[in-house]
Formats: structure tokens, C-alpha cells, sequence
């Protein structure tokens, strides 16, 4: 007989997880969850034209937010992010055979609730001329994010769809969260910590 004292274990541990969320996240009137303010900060000139994951914002200690606040202010933000996407998308493949696609929005990763402006608007897939210039200029978006964003695309055996993929360095470490829109569900993927590439 299997102990049951891992799975225990477990559900502690994601209790834990989701009282820490809960605690961290800003509260309005009654209790109702509400996003801060976004800081703002200016992209370092000399920051490469190539994403670098590894590089980050680097926000002097007294503007540092913790882990939970920063993820609960980014995945408000997303919301607002993912509506203007679909208005996006929707209007892009009525004129074309698929969807929009866009590479990584920023050289450097935001770090720690800094918010930076996206500058890689001119990058963009070969095969599509529209870049995330395009998408920033019809969406409307704050032009600073605690984020990097990314679109890829799918065509798969139940139809096409398309994963918003987030990007922020929390205390040194990469993390990741993939919302999808299409039949592929096993595509949404919460925050989980990413393994740098080259390490």
C-alpha cells in the first residue's frame, strides 16, 4: 500500500503556495483584488537588438517587489494584454491563413516589477511582414510592461489557435507563464521557474 504522506505533502505545499498569492496581492474596497500602479523605467541604450534572458532590469533595492506581487500585477495586466491580442487576432486572420506571430518583445527581460518600454517592435517570423510595432500600435497597450511577451502560433489536428507566452526574472530567476487561446488547452502553462539557455 502506497504511504499517502507525499501527497500530503503536496496539497500543504500548494495551500501554502495560494495563502502567499493571496496575502501579497493588493486589495481595494471589500477585499476586491486590484493591480498597482506599474513603475516605470527607462531600457538601458546600450542594451543588445538580442534577446538575452539572462540580462534583466536591475532596479535598486528600495523599488525590488516581492515575487507574488509582481506575478499578481502581471497576470492583471494580462488580462487587458490577451483582450487586445484577440481583437488582434481576429481582425489578422480574416485577411490572412493563420494567425499573428511575434518574437520576444524585449532585449531585456523586466526584472522584479521594473517595468521596461518593448524595443525589439521591428523583429518579426520571416514569412509575416506585420511586427510587433504593428500589434503595439493597434492595441494600445501601457508602453511599459513588468513583462516580455511572446505570440507562437498552432495548426494542429483540432484547428488553429495561439499561446501568449510571459516572461519576468524574480529575485535572479526566469520565470514563465503560457495562456492559450485555441483547442490545445494542455498549452496553458502557469508560472513555472525556466532554465536559462547556456546554463
Amino acid at each position: 500500500m502506497r504511504s499517502r504522506f507525499p501527497r500530503i505533502v503536496l496539497i500543504v505545499a500548494l495551500v501554502l503556495v495560494f495563502w502567499q498569492l493571496a496575502s501579497a496581492a493588493p486589495t481595494g474596497q471589500a477585499g476586491v483584488a486590484t493591480s498597482a500602479p506599474l513603475e516605470t523605467s527607462t531600457p538601458d541604450p546600450k542594451a543588445s537588438a538580442t534577446p538575452d534572458p539572462k540580462a534583466s532590469a536591475t532596479p535598486d533595492a528600495s523599488a525590488t517587489k516581492a515575487a507574488p506581487q509582481v506575478k499578481f500585477e502581471i497576470d492583471s495586466a494580462a488580462v487587458a494584454h490577451l483582450s487586445k491580442l484577440s481583437d488582434f487576432e481576429t481582425a489578422y486572420k480574416a485577411g490572412h491563413r493563420n494567425f499573428y506571430q511575434q518574437l520576444w518583445s524585449n532585449s531585456v527581460t523586466p526584472a522584479d516589477g521594473a517595468a521596461l518600454a518593448p524595443d525589439l517592435l521591428n523583429a518579426g517570423p520571416t514569412d509575416q511582414a506585420e511586427k510587433l510595432a504593428d500589434f503595439l500600435a493597434a492595441a494600445q497597450l501601457p508602453a511599459t510592461m513588468e513583462y516580455a511577451s511572446k505570440v507562437d502560433v498552432y495548426d494542429g489536428p483540432d484547428g488553429p489557435g495561439y499561446v501568449l507566452s510571459l516572461r519576468v526574472i524574480l529575485a535572479g530567476q526566469l520565470w514563465q507563464r503560457s495562456i492559450n487561446t485555441g483547442p490545445e488547452a494542455w498549452r496553458d502553462q502557469a508560472w513555472a521557474p525556466m532554465a536559462v539557455p547556456g546554463q
